[in-house]
């Protein structure tokens, strides 16, 4: 299905935010959460699903997002800090990545992931690219068959 993407914070002195509480909500041309100003999503229940997701897309862009509950699938590929600085907040519900999950993408960015409750499924994990990439996981589970961090740039904390 073709479409216009969803955007929040599109331009350099933008700030825009989303919310969902409750139903459905379907992205299928994408999402982006600080394109290249600032953006944020708080997710506290309901269903969301995009086709892809970037969150801190452009050079000096801030994006975060935080699901508390319901169900984030994203079905083309994730990028958490593409080319800007974002985070990822995970207090609760199910987030689902069946394309796999970056944080610090590319040169300059950092990508910053925290898990304390709920569900986190990846096909992949990529940590640090050529950015800075961050996992801090407690008290969650997480089930993805591969994990890839990367030199110099990385840091994965798992606290049981």
């Amino acid at each position: 299905m073709a479409g216009t993407p969803l955007y929040a914070g599109y331009n350099a002195d933008a700030v825009g935010s989303i919310s969902l509480s409750g139903g459905l909500q379907k992205a299928w041309s994408g999402e982006y959460i600080g394109l290249r100003g600032t953006g944020s999503y708080t997710q506290t229940g309901g269903t969301h699903t995009a086709n892809f997701l970037q969150i801190a897309s452009g050079t000096g862009s801030l994006g975060s997002y935080s699901l508390s509950a319901g169900l984030l699938t994203v079905t083309g590929g994730e990028k958490i800090g593409e080319y800007g600085l974002a985070t990822f907040t995970q207090s609760g519900g199910t987030h689902s990545v069946p394309s796999g999950l970056t944080l610090g993408d590319y040169p300059g960015s950092s990508g910053a992931y925290a898990l304390s409750n709920g569900l986190l499924t990846a096909s992949s994990e990529t940590i640090g690219v050529s950015g800075t990439g961050t996992f801090n996981q407690t008290a969650a589970r997480i089930q993805q068959p591969a994990v890839s961090m990367l030199p110099e740039s990385i840091r994965l904390r798992v606290v049981s």
